[in-house]
């Protein structure tokens, strides 16, 4: 999730209501969506591992101890051969425990908000689109502050490459990763690329308008007569799309997030140099540019072909474990 991110929120969460005035609803929104979050990255972890090494590709050969990557088919079979099968699950710890926590805390933070808000309302009246969007936006902020720190240490576990450079291998795990950016850079350092992340809610909000305009479209021109709501089929599909369409306008600021987290390679003649990149503008203008308009869509293929199963798998977990847990949806 963006919280990394990089992930969807479950189509049927626009339209679903929570149980009003009952915390065990809420919590146990929060723990199935936790699992499904964790289910459901665990699965698709080497193409999120792809990406971030995609996306911090600068296009300068020797700038960097990882090797330039020419498309994703390249990248996973210059990971496998160099890296080993293990190779594609670099960073997986720190990923499984952002997913967990930050799908928690947003369905946590997006159902009291929605009870309030409808406490706020007339009886009866249903929340309208502009409500979940709300909800969405402010649950997708508070989320990304909490798990800021966690996708920054999970990215600079998953650049590191062993074959590469020893020099490049900074971290003996997630904990040693901590202790050294603690000890070395700060506690502020966590919450660099903050900003980017931030405003990575827009997609969130930009996805719900998406996906309640294609489902309007598939019960007007499906359903017209019958008056069903559209099938899971119908639903998954949709809401990969609306995934799909509100990343490829939003993904420029992946781009940005992921450069601000990487820290400098060593440098002896610049010892004091901590960061790759400066700021939010010396990522814009230096990818411009050094490679142009199209650098800020580096890896958009592997992020969409992980974002829209991400979207499906998550839907069907959750699903899945709310039926189990016996929730009752209004």
């Amino acid at each position: 999730m963006a919280y990394s991110s990089n992930e969807v929120s479950p189509p049927r969460m626009q339209t679903a209501t929570v149980t009003v005035g009952t915390k065990s609803s809420s919590i146990n929104h929060a723990l199935c969506g936790s699992t499904a979050g964790v289910m459901s990255k665990l699965l698709l972890q080497p193409l999120d591992l792809i990406r971030t090494r995609v996306q911090v590709q600068d296009g300068l050969k020797g700038t960097s101890s990882l090797p330039q990557y020419t498309g994703v088919r390249n990248a996973f079979l210059t990971i496998v051969k160099t890296e080993g099968a293990a190779g594609l699950y670099t960073g997986v710890l720190p990923n499984l425990v952002g997913s967990g926590v930050a799908w928690g805390t947003y369905f946590l933070i997006y159902s009291n908000l929605k009870i309030q808000i409808r406490k706020n309302l007339t009886a009866g009246k249903e929340l309208s689109s502009r409500h979940h969007l709300l909800a969405g936006v402010l649950s997708g902020m508070g989320t990304v502050i909490i798990t800021n720190p966690i996708w920054m240490v999970k990215t600079r576990l998953q650049l590191q490459s062993k074959f590469y450079s020893s020099a490049n291998v900074r971290y003996n795990g997630m904990f040693d990763c901590v202790r050294r950016m603690v000890r070395e850079e700060g506690l502020l350092t966590f919450y660099r690329g903050i900003g980017p992340s931030i405003s990575l809610c827009s997609n969130h909000a930009l996805q719900l308008a998406f996906y309640e305009k294609l489902r309007r479209w598939s019960i007007q021109r499906f359903h017209h007569n019958d008056k069903k709501d559209p099938s899971i089929r119908e639903t998954l599909v949709m809401g990969a799309a609306a995934k799909s369409l509100s990343a490829t306008i939003t993904y420029p600021l992946y781009i940005v997030r992921s450069r601000l987290y990487q820290r400098a390679e060593k440098d002896p003649t610049n010892t004091a140099k901590k960061y790759k990149f400066s700021g939010f503008r010396d990522v814009l203008s230096r990818t411009f540019r050094h490679e142009g308009g199209l650098g800020f869509y580096k890896g958009l293929v592997p992020h969409l072909m992980k974002t829209a199963p991400s979207a499906a798998l998550t839907f069907t977990f959750y699903e899945y474990l709310i039926t189990l847990t016996d929730s009752k949806w209004t």
